[in-house]
This record gives C-alpha cells, structure tokens and sequence, in this order.
C-alpha cells in the first residue's frame, strides 16, 4: 500500500480488501481491518487468500505525526527594557500570538513586548493546535531611586525618620548609616525598620552623615548606591 501518517490524537483504519476467504496481519490479527490508534506508526502487513487458494502479501508504513510540544515561559526583566519569548521554529508550523490589543508585535515564532501582562500562544500543524501561556513582569529598576537627604528628629511628625519608601520594590537590600568618621549608627534589611536619627548615645547632632544602600537589583546583581545625609534640629 501507499505510506501514510498517523497523528498521535487520531486514528486509521487498514483495509486488507474485501472478498478474500483469510487474512493474516503482522499484529496477529485475521480479520479484513485493523484499527491503529495514534502513536502506534510502524510497517504494517497482511497476507490474504482467496477463493481459488491464492495468495498476496502487502505493507505499508505508517508514520508517527504529534502534536506541536512547545513550552513559554514567565518572564521577570528590568523596568524599561524589551520583553522577548520564542520557540524553536518549524516550517510545518503556524504561530499566533495574543499580542493584540498590547503594544507588542510578534514575528511568527518570535514575541516582542514592553507591557506587562499575560500573553498566549497557539502553534498550529497537520495534526491540530496547542496553546500556552506566560506572564510578563516588570520589575522596578532601583538604579534610579533617589534616596532622601535630610532629617529632622524632633518628634514633630514631620521628617523625623529617613525612610526609602521605593524600597518595597527591592528583591533584597540592605540600608547602613555611619556618621563623619565612620562609625556605623544603624542597618536595616526590612522596610519597616527606619532610622529615628539614633546616634547611639542620643539623638544625632545637627551635621553631615552618610548611608549606604546595598542591594540586589532587577538584573540579579549586586549594586550601591550612596547618599549624605544632613540632620537639622529646628
């Protein structure tokens, strides 16, 4: 017979003919059809007899077709840069990506973005569709956050602790003060822990005095960033 294919969520009957008195398969089977399910490609064969005592033998190769196997992945990048997800590309396969609506735009295989969100893909072929999806999260890029530069801790409300609000966006960090001669005054790795303008021995003096934030940014890497801070008592 003339090879065929077969995909793994399908299937196919073989017909050996009919009118013959015996069949044989290769499966061990003795009727005129047998029936393959997906997945079950190979060489198939039978041999009949008819009537008279003759006999004839034939085979056919049934190829294995599967569905697409493809995987997209959730993304966490930096504030501002590109968002990129691909799979490998077939020419026996269709690509549609659920970037309408978004700023985005996708080139067969390829998807590029710079919104937030959760996009899906479907890939296409001969033997039907599977779709996945993947999230795309931006996080804030620390390397431009301002850090404060004055406090004054009179106990007025106002001003009286140094706190990095933008913090709470930090994988992890962590904040160490020192005075004018470098003694360290105060560290902290939680965000709700701000400094009061403890000097250790007592409130600080009115001066100059220094911090130092330590912490990992949106690109997994250690950085710092330093600041003065000045301390006034009104």
């Amino acid at each position: 017979g003339v090879d065929d294919s077969l995909c793994e969520n399908a299937s196919m009957i073989l017909d050996a003919g009919s009118g013959q008195t015996t069949y044989l398969w290769n499966t061990g089977a003795n009727t005129q059809t047998i029936t393959l399910n997906g997945g079950s490609g190979g060489t198939y064969w039978a041999s009949v007899i008819n009537q008279f005592g003759c006999g004839s033998t034939d085979s056919i190769f049934i190829k294995d077709l599967l569905l697409p196997i493809f995987s997209i992945n959730d993304l966490i990048i930096c504030e501002g840069d590109t968002a990129f997800m691909s799979i490998p590309d077939t020419s026996t396969q269709t690509f549609s990506w659920s970037t309408a609506g978004l700023p985005g735009f996708d080139i067969d295989n390829q998807m590029f973005t710079t919104t937030a969100g959760t996009y899906w893909l479907t890939v296409t072929n001969f033997c039907g569709s599977i779709t996945d999806s993947a999230d795309v999260i931006y996080v804030p890029n620390l390397d431009d956050l301002v850090m404060p530069n004055v406090i004054t801790p009179n106990n007025d409300g106002v001003n009286d602790l140094y706190a990095i609000i933008d913090l709470v966006d930090a994988i992890e960090f962590r904040l160490t003060i020192f005075d004018r001669w470098g003694v360290q005054l105060f560290e902290t790795t939680d965000i709700n822990t701000m400094w009061n303008g403890d000097a250790g021995n007592g409130v600080a003096s009115t001066g100059t005095y220094f911090a130092v934030l330590s912490y990992i940014n949106c690109y997994g890497k250690e950085a710092q960033l330093t600041s003065t801070i000045t301390v006034f008592h009104n």
